[in-house]
């Protein structure tokens, strides 16, 4: 009579099958899971940009300001949303964010922090920052050389569509550096020409774009801080800059 059940090389057979479509299946899922990430990234910064524009149109047609902050220092740093929090500083920045003046125009503090950023506190915990997305200096720090600047107002970006005010901090989601040691110098932004980067622009869309395509290059590294064009000084509203051809 013949044994009913499988047998051992049947069993072998089935477990080379399994192994191989999970070694075909588990690069696609991470892919999969990765394009979730950069979605969800992409639409936090698409609420930001709206909730930019709402808080501009609730004053007088002017952008909004994390001030006061002084740019160059770790406290206006931090208040842009590029520095971690440090000593002496949590409570002033907590107050005066630009998270903070732009939280009455979102659903929830989570729309500031990326899904692959891991150095982000919605609590403003030491040692990390508050969101994923950066806000420029020129435009957020209006106090610099102790003198403040005059706050910028919608008609005095002449290109909206072409200049962004938002950005990814740093590429999470397709970004490689350049080693300090191939530089020269020891700096966080040294990333390849080809690593992406989320925008925001003054208009209200939101687009993704390489280093190259829309970052300035300063010497040895990408510079997201200053615009690609500027015809005079950025800190003055009144000038002609982008960053997008």
């Amino acid at each position: 009579m013949k044994k009913s059940g499988f047998s051992l090389v049947s069993i072998l057979i089935i477990i080379i099958i399994i192994a191989i479509v999970a070694a075909i299946s588990y690069p696609i899922y991470i892919k999969s899971k990765e394009k979730i990430k950069e979605t969800k990234c992409l639409s936090n910064l698409k609420e930001i940009s709206n909730a930019m524009l709402a808080y501009t149109a609730d004053n007088n047609n002017t952008y909004p300001t994390a001030a006061p902050s002084v740019y160059g220092t770790m406290e206006g740093d931090a208040f842009c949303g590029h520095s971690p929090m440090v000593e002496g500083i949590r409570e002033k920045v907590q107050k005066q964010s630009i998270k903070t003046v732009l939280m009455p125009y979102v659903k929830n503090e989570e729309t500031f922090i990326c899904p692959a950023d891991v150095d982000t506190s919605l609590t403003y915990e030491q040692g990390k920052r508050f969101t994923s997305y950066h806000y420029r200096y020129f435009i957020g720090a209006r106090l610099t050389d102790g003198e403040q600047k005059e706050a910028w107002k919608q008609s005095t970006v002449p290109f909206p569509a072409r200049l962004y005010a938002f950005n990814d901090f740093l590429p999470f989601h397709k970004g490689k550096r350049i080693p300090n040691s191939e530089v020269g110098v020891d700096f966080l932004w040294p990333w390849t020409p080809d690593s992406k980067f989320n925008f925001a622009f003054f208009d209200g869309h939101v687009a993704i774009f390489t280093a190259k395509d829309s970052i300035s290059w300063r010497e040895t590294r990408y510079d997201y801080h200053w615009p690609v064009v500027s015809e005079g000084n950025p800190w003055t509203s009144q000038t002609m800059l982008w960053d997008i051809k």
